[in-house]
């Protein structure tokens, strides 16, 4: 008598997670199965909320007590029964944890093997790993921390020069007329309060621009830090991701981003950039799509270090392989779980 095989498909009977109602269904295994809907319709519901979730915590059940305290907690999903159903991988299009220091390189930790391989057979040397990381004040841009883009404030169109101070010439929140850093300047009076700012001295516009005869001066009143100075206070030297203040994200329009001077974004400092691999610096290869990097690493003859280059290049085939030539380890942008889940 032929066996019946029930195990070749999960089997959900009485499902009714989140909007779901009743649903029974049966998912075939060892195939690419797509589930498709508007909208709403429970296509998450089905995916994670309940094959993904039941699948995670039955296997956290197998797990001693001690270690079950440990891990992420699963509820189980509101339904009947779910038959057949074996250990799960999540690959979701959330975005990968990072800041604004974060690439591709970085994440998958191609480029560590990328700095190590410069620190060994990089010429000219010029020393450990960490000086070519952009995220290491050893290796950093001086000038833009290692972010590759500054940040400077335009203040042209919140100054009126047709105003006087006390007429409320900067069109600021904190300095409008009668607000208490408006008041604070006004009896500090290092400036003119009854002159238009179109008339003010380069003295004077320093004065209200940064509490100074000068930029970077020594502060003439200590209630008086200036105007500049005080964006740059709440807008530069903090996350600015973490703010919720409603009024200083205004102010975030002030802001004009642009590419660093002293490095013209390759985010190292000078010493890390002169260093070359068969002629190429690591910004240039952090810049290479992945298929030209291949190419060029596949070239590298390194005795001693050569497991470093074929772990690149075994990481850059992966990513090839599954339709990501394009990308280069310097991407910022769009690097989703699913797209970095192949290193």
């Amino acid at each position: 008598m032929e066996t019946i095989q029930t195990n070749d498909k999960i089997i959900i009977k009485g499902l009714g997670q989140n909007n779901l109602k009743n649903i029974s269904l049966e998912i075939p295994k060892n195939k690419i199965v797509v589930f498709t809907g508007v909208s709403g319709s429970g296509k998450s519901s089905i995916v994670f909320d309940t094959i993904a979730a039941e699948s995670q915590r039955q296997m956290n059940d197998t797990y001693s007590a001690w270690v079950r305290g440990r891990l992420p907690k699963y509820e189980k999903p509101k339904v009947e029964s779910i038959e057949n159903l074996s250990a799960s991988v999540i690959v979701d299009q959330s975005r990968l944890g990072g800041n604004m220091r974060s690439t591709v390189g970085t994440i998958s930790d191609m480029y560590s093997a990328l700095r190590v391989l410069y620190s060994r057979i990089g010429v000219p040397h010029v020393g450990p790993a960490s000086l070519f990381s952009f995220n290491d004040p050893n290796g950093m841009c001086p000038k833009c921390s290692g972010i590759g883009k500054v940040m400077t404030i335009d203040l042209e169109n919140r100054i009126d020069p047709e105003k006087t101070w006390l007429e409320g010439m900067a069109d600021l929140t904190a300095f409008h007329v009668g607000n208490w850093y408006w008041k604070k300047y006004k009896e500090a009076a290092i400036f003119p309060l009854d002159k238009k700012y179109k008339d003010f001295t380069i003295r004077e516009k320093n004065r209200l621009l940064y509490g100074a005869d000068e930029k970077g001066g020594r502060q003439i009143n200590r209630n008086v830090e200036g105007v500049e100075t005080y964006l740059s206070r709440m807008l530069l030297r903090r996350d600015m991701s973490e703010l919720k203040d409603m009024s200083v994200r205004r102010l975030a329009g002030l802001l004009h981003e642009r590419e660093c001077p002293m490095c013209h974004g390759k985010r190292l400092n000078r010493m890390a950039l002169t260093s070359r691999i068969n002629g190429y610096t690591i910004d240039e290869l952090t810049e290479m799509e992945f298929s030209s990097l291949r190419k060029v690493l596949q070239d590298i003859n390194a005795p001693g270090i050569q497991c470093v280059v074929d772990s690149l290049v075994l990481s850059l085939t992966r990513m090839i392989e599954i339709g990501l030539p394009y990308l280069s380890m310097s991407h910022q942008r769009g690097c989703t779980r699913a797209t970095c889940s192949a290193w």
